[in-house]
């Protein structure tokens, strides 16, 4: 009779139904929905979360290589500037080094002409020199021819 009780009748075609059953069905069906939905919702909750998760880590990861990529380029930088400046010491070493090899070579040039004016002047002065005591030998050549003359 129990059986009985659980059952009615179909109002269209008259055939009897198990209300259990079918209550069963109608549970299952929308706690099946309610669970598709609810995993979905859970799902996109956790796909969100891994994605937030995800785009932090690599928002870390890129703010670490953005910063040693400034690092890098700065270093990069002073590097550039460094070798600048040595290129320039050198210019500037090799410029020192022409200047004074210059002004050495004007040093020797006039130490030069001193000593080619002194030895001229010392020349001119034993010719004079040589000059006047060939003079006085013939002056006194002269007076020695004049006095055997006379």
């Amino acid at each position: 009779m129990k059986q009985e009780q659980n059952t009615i009748k179909c109002w269209k075609c008259g055939e009897a139904l198990d209300i259990s059953e079918a209550l069963y069905k109608d549970v299952e069906g929308r706690l099946r929905a309610e669970l598709a939905v609810e995993s979905a919702l859970r799902e996109r909750e956790l796909v969100r979360e891994v994605g937030e998760k995800v785009r932090g880590e690599i928002g870390i990861e890129v703010a670490t290589l953005k910063e040693e990529l400034d690092q890098k380029s700065l270093q990069l930088q002073e590097f550039n500037q460094a070798k600048s400046e040595v290129e320039r010491l050198r210019r500037e070493k090799a410029e020192l080094r022409d200047e004074i090899s210059l002004e050495k070579e004007r040093e020797l040039t006039e130490q030069l002409r001193i000593e080619k004016a002194k030895m001229r002047i010392n020349v001119e002065d034993e010719f004079t020199f040589r000059i006047k005591e060939l003079e006085k030998k013939l002056e006194d050549q002269q007076k020695l021819a004049d006095e055997r003359e006379t």
